[in-house]
């Protein structure tokens, strides 16, 4: 196949949804596609630019990266934002990025993007090199190119893919002016009867979608995410990074904290009931969380527990480093939420336990843990997370780790989730 993948999110971006299309594209391409990614150019002081990933590119990887225009240079996070001395103008420019994205963000910061890659995708198509797209949502504006070119060219396959909901189920856009919600549930409704097929990461969005559009069951799938299994003996070969400890239980999440979705309150009142009643393992644990929470004012203070330490967001490598040399990897779950973090997968390749915190009861991490058996999976109260993690040392200490909390689940390879992920792009599957 000629796949031409539409994507804002792509290296040197260092973000789930980045790394995501970045194995996509390299993995298919290995199966022995022709795949091309229009994407992105970034500024490289955006807070989440990482050059290295740029390496990760499989070199027969077509890139064709467009400018993304004025909303986006007036609205992305700079790195010198989290500086002191930055603090007057980055309150101004936050105060602006709230109009911006508020009223000309429409669907995204991305919308003056989309011209230009509707160009450059325009003239590849017409010169024969692809005859197959597909548009990875998030964000939106990935999806309304794509929507465009299917207009242009009616004949040619579209599949449209989504990482997170677009307008359902979108706490994002529950303050946005009721015209824009209005507009952009009109578009996603054209998206989703226009495209050839649309893939989702979970069966409980797939409802979702079949319900609120109607769509055909038979035109919808579930693709996955991967680990890279040489990626990740490299990592190992590398040795344990700086706030891994010798002799600790080491239990670590790496990536961002939004706390509208996931509420980490219960787990730091655990470890502080763990301190109150079983003081031998909480000397024990040292446990690093990795990257920004989006706001510290929304969880309690925690300065009381000397185990529990904030680090800054990290290069893709050096986090996968702690995941690698962990013994305990943390997966919260999005609470009111269809969505299957893409963490999840990363975590599949590694060869520590997985302790799964649910974000509610219709949490659809549940069942894919369920089968992975790769650890406890508890719901999000103190006293369960104390004693899940009062489990786990236990285990250690008398050598009683079950093998399977441990071991790797081949299923979530690239190779064979792109093997899958093809079948769905020819309508095999």
């Amino acid at each position: 196949m000629n796949i031409l993948f539409i994507t804002i999110y792509f290296p040197p971006m260092n973000n789930s949804a980045s790394i995501r299309s970045l194995y996509y594209a390299n993995y298919l391409r290995r199966l022995g596609h022709n795949v091309g990614v229009v994407t992105c150019s970034y500024n490289d002081d955006h807070v989440y630019y990482d050059a290295v990933l740029n390496k990760k590119i499989d070199d027969e990887v077509k890139i064709y990266r467009e400018s993304p225009g004025y909303v986006y240079s007036k609205t992305y996070s700079r790195k010198c934002e989290n500086s002191s001395d930055s603090v007057g103008a980055s309150n101004g420019r936050t105060r602006i990025k709230g109009v911006l994205k508020k009223y000309m963000a429409v669907p995204d910061s991305f919308v003056f993007w989309q011209k230009n890659a509707m160009k450059r995708a325009e003239k590849l198509i017409e010169d024969g090199e692809y005859d197959v797209i597909f548009s990875m949502h998030e964000l939106p504006s990935s999806h309304m190119v794509a929507y465009r070119l299917k207009q242009r060219f009616p004949k040619i396959r579209w599949i449209a893919y989504w990482s997170d909901p677009w307008t359902v189920q979108s706490r994002e856009r529950r303050d946005q002016p009721l015209l824009r919600k209005l507009y952009e549930r009109n578009v996603e409704r054209n998206v989703v009867r226009d495209a050839d097929a649309c893939l989702f990461t979970s069966e409980q969005t797939r409802k979702v979608y079949v319900d609120a559009f109607g769509i055909e069951r038979v035109k919808t799938g579930i693709v996955y995410r991967g680990y890279d299994s040489a990626y990740y003996e490299n990592v190992r070969r590398a040795g344990a990074p700086e706030w891994i400890v010798p002799d600790k239980l080491n239990i670590v999440h790496t990536g961002a904290i939004y706390t509208q979705l996931r509420d980490v309150d219960p787990f730091i009142d655990a470890i502080r009931r763990i301190k109150s009643e079983n003081e031998a393992v909480y000397e024990k644990l040292n446990i690093v969380l990795i990257g920004e929470i989006d706001n510290i004012d929304n969880i309690q203070r925690f300065e009381d527990l000397e185990a529990i330490s904030v680090k800054k967001r990290v290069p893709f490598e050096e986090a996968l480093r702690y995941m690698v040399f962990s013994n305990v990897n943390i997966l919260w779950g999005n609470k009111g939420s269809s969505q299957i973090p893409g963490k999840v997968y990363e975590y599949m390749g590694a060869d520590g336990c997985i302790l799964t915190i649910l974000g509610d009861e219709n949490d659809p991490l549940s069942d894919i843990m369920a089968e992975a058996d790769r650890g406890p999976v508890v719901g999000n109260n103190s006293k369960d997370i104390s004693k899940a993690i009062i489990e786990i040392a236990d285990l250690i200490d008398t050598d009683a780790m079950p093998r399977d909390w441990t071991s790797r689940n081949e299923k979530y390879e690239w190779e064979n989730v792109a093997l899958d992920l093809a079948d769905k792009i020819a309508g095999r599957a």
